[in-house]
Order: C-alpha cells, then structure tokens, then sequence
C-alpha cells in the first residue's frame, strides 16, 4: 500500500508518474486505487489541531484538495482507474456491515481485530494521541468541529459553498451542522 495524502489525484495519475509506478510501488497482480474521505469539518478541525493545513501540490489548499476528492468520490471526475474503491470514513468508523462490503471489495478476508488500535504514525490522533489505543471506537471523531466554532481559520476554511455543497451530498446533513453554516455565514 503506498499512500498519496494531501496530493492532487489529477497529479499522482499523469503519464509520467503511471509510467514509473512498478518503479516506486513495485509490481503487483492487483491493482486498487483507493479513496478514504473524511468529511471536511472533522478533517478541518483535526489538521488545525495539529497545525498541518497544508497539502503536498503546489497552488491548491486543503479544502481546494478535498473539493478534488469529493468529485472523483461522487465519479464527477474519473482519474482513477485501478478497480477503484471510495471510502467514506464516517460510515468506516461507525458501520460494521460497511467495513465488512470495505473488505469485500478489496478481496480481502474480513476482519475488525485493528479496529481498536490508534496508529503512532504522525503522534496518532490530532486530538488524543495514542491515549485510545485499544478503544479507538470510543473516540468522538465525528463531532472533533464543534471546539472550532469560535475559531476564526476554521470559519474561514469552510466558507466555501462547493465544499459544503460536496460535503452534503457525499455525507449528507451532518447532525448540528447548521452551527457551522451559521457560524460561516458571519463575517
């Protein structure tokens, strides 16, 4: 598995890094083109935690990055052509029957054992670092936005009406969002 985070899909899948692809991944047999999307006001919320806004393409912000990935999610855009498989983090989290079509569509053998477990890469969570490790479940990670409310930067990432517009049809409406349109919505 070889991870793109926080770069242009547009990019990774141009001609000349295709065509060097055996090279930097290696050879494989299977191919899958993977899309995991958070919604963008947790998101939001855990990279200005973390104080990590910024993405690996030049000229594009974070939320510019993530309206490109909601596109390709929603088949508006078509770069990734590899048995691709999208992913909607939220539904990942709290859904077992999901994970479980997740585990299916990548030929792979069910399995929930990791589930509990909080990486260490990048300090683990922006939130609680590795302090839920065995009980990642128990983690509020749907509701990390509502400590930004009064947050300036936060505010002013997600005034962008294509960002929730994608946001809404991919996540639907989130519970207390109307907070945060509210919040957007001032000046």
């Amino acid at each position: 598995m070889y991870s793109y985070e926080d770069h242009s899909i547009a990019k990774i899948t141009e001609p000349k890094y295709e065509k060097k692809h055996d090279l930097y991944v290696g050879k494989t047999s299977h191919r899958y083109d993977v899309l995991l999307l958070r919604d963008p006001f947790n998101l939001i919320a855990s990279r200005l935690k973390k104080g990590f806004l910024s993405v690996k393409t030049k000229g594009m912000s974070l939320t510019d990055m993530w309206i490109e990935y909601a596109k390709e999610f929603l088949e508006e855009t078509s770069y990734l052509s590899n048995n691709k498989v999208i992913i909607n983090y939220n539904l990942w989290f709290s859904d077992i029957s999901y994970r479980r079509e997740i585990s299916a569509a990548l030929n792979l053998e069910f399995s929930d054992a990791g589930l509990n477990y909080v990486s260490s890469y990048g300090g683990g969570s922006s939130f609680e670092k590795q302090n839920f490790t065995g009980n990642a479940q128990q983690m509020d990670v749907t509701n990390r936005w509502k400590l930004f409310l009064d947050n300036d930067e936060f505010l002013k990432l997600i005034k962008n009406d294509e960002l929730l517009h994608y946001s809404e049809k991919i996540f639907g409406k989130l519970p207390d969002t109307e907070l945060i349109y509210l919040g957007a919505n001032r000046s």
